[in-house]
């Protein structure tokens, strides 16, 4: 099925709230303007891909490694887009974490723990930013369940 839309913000916007409210799930307006945000980036193959050389495979203890090396800035960048590609395929793509060698906790705790990572080092900088990728990563699984739902057109 293809959906035209003008404003890619506002269809993620209005289909994220259906999901929420059909997946009786609860975020803050920040958590959710986050969301939308990435959802919207991620409309561009591009962006799943940033920081990383076209062609490249890049796996996530690689850049579990680079963010433990790096300077607070760059492993914040590094563990807000590894949650970012979990919740993405968790929520999106679950038949690819459930068709591989690598079990789809992997990419849960992953997920969950690259958001608990960048709420830690978000505490130096900005509460509100630290607060949301703290309820990011407490709300992780949920979060996905409302991202299948979306795929799934169960909105």
């Amino acid at each position: 099925m293809l959906i035209l839309v003008k404003n890619s913000h506002g269809y993620f916007s209005e289909v994220l709230q259906n999901a929420l409210k059909k997946s009786n799930v609860s975020l803050s307006e920040s958590a959710q303007i986050y969301i939308i945000y990435m959802l919207n980036d991620f409309t561009r193959s591009d962006r799943i891909f940033s920081g990383v050389e076209y062609g490249e495979q890049i796996y996530f203890f690689d850049l579990l490694n680079r963010a433990l090396v790096s300077q607070d800035q760059e492993a914040l960048r590094i563990f807000r887009h590894m949650g970012d590609v979990s919740l993405y395929l968790c929520g999106f793509f679950k038949e690819f974490t459930q068709n591989k060698l690598i079990s789809q906790s992997y990419y849960t705790d992953m997920g969950i723990s690259a958001y608990a990572q960048a709420s830690e080092i978000s505490k130096s900088y900005t509460t509100s930013n630290s607060a949301i990728f703290l309820e990011l990563s407490d709300q992780f699984c949920n979060i996905a369940k409302v991202l299948k739902k979306i795929t799934n057109n169960n909105i």
